[in-house]
């Protein structure tokens, strides 16, 4: 998550005894289930420090400590010194849930935002994932279990069947929840980052892995592949959602349209992948998470 998108959530000062102090500007419980509100590490050496910030550093010091003596090399010392693991932080205060009730539909629109949707898992809203790139976002307090919030990706699932032939009777294809080997009609499929990786000889990074090599992928071997669309499908073209899950940050998830030939299956129809943005859940959606959290199903 990107020091912007965290400023948008909370803020954080250090007292003159030390103790860090963070608050939340959003409504919800703070702790995971063993307590712990807060995760910090320290990271970074004295030397990543540009000039000005360790001039500015030590000035501080001197200030703090009414010491003009301290130098450069001492300050280095023991900033370099710090345990750099990663500290759990207990707090008392760890927030509450909304008790308001009332469901909302969201649209973050284009461009890089922080959706906040009510903290309160009784009340079901929606995500609109509307057509151009939807940016990065962060998205705090999605419930992804069954029947919990939902994603609207129908901007990209444009799918439509006749079951005559005719112009009058086309319709929307209804949107399913599909497994990754088995990408249809406006479905929405998960895959992690490392299955994605494993299926090419060609190594891929997360952050700057691009379409084509996406599209290589999906095509390389068995682990991907298209179901057979509906014979009452408008057109030859199926258009699907995958969703890449980061294994090194879960719950960032980068969001393709992928297309595929209706008329065949297997694993080396895909002829697309676009990715239209990025969704940060905070942690890896639910194990639940099904057609009930998808408009459209």
């Amino acid at each position: 998550m990107s020091y912007l998108f965290v400023c948008s959530l909370a803020t954080a000062e250090v007292d003159s005894l030390g103790n860090l102090t963070v608050t939340y500007k959003v409504d919800g419980v703070s702790t995971d289930t063993t307590g712990i509100a807060l995760q910090y590490d320290i990271v970074g050496d004295y030397d990543d420090l540009s000039t000005s910030q360790q001039s500015n550093l030590l000035s501080a010091v001197q200030d703090e400590y009414n010491d003009s003596n301290i130098d450069a090399t001492e300050l280095e010392s023991e900033y370099d010194g710090v345990d750099l693991t990663a500290q759990d932080i207990l707090v008392s205060t760890a927030g509450t849930d909304a008790v308001t009730i009332g469901s909302n539909t969201v649209n973050a629109g284009t461009g890089d935002d922080v959706v906040v949707l009510n903290s309160n898992d009784t009340v079901a809203e929606t995500l609109v994932l509307d057509t151009d790139n939807i940016g990065n976002n962060t998205v705090v307090h999605f419930n992804s279990a069954a029947n919990g919030d939902r994603l609207d990706f129908t901007a990209w699932l444009d799918n439509e069947e006749s079951t005559s032939g005719s112009t009058a009777s086309q319709e929307d294809v209804e949107v399913t929840f599909a497994a990754a080997t088995a990408m249809t009609e406006n479905s929405v499929s998960l895959t992690d980052f490392s299955a994605l990786d494993a299926a090419t000889a060609t190594a891929l990074n997360f952050d700057s892995m691009s379409d084509a090599q996406v599209l290589a992928a999906l095509n390389a071997n068995g682990t991907y592949s298209s179901a057979v669309a509906d014979s009452d499908l408008v057109g030859n073209v199926q258009k699907s959602i995958l969703m890449v899950q980061n294994d090194a940050n879960e719950g960032e998830y980068k969001v393709y349209q992928v297309t595929s030939a209706a008329d065949t299956t297997g694993n080396d129809d895909f002829s697309g992948a676009t990715l239209i943005g990025t969704l940060d859940f905070g942690a890896e959606l639910d194990g639940s998470f099904d057609a009930t959290n998808l408009i459209g199903a």
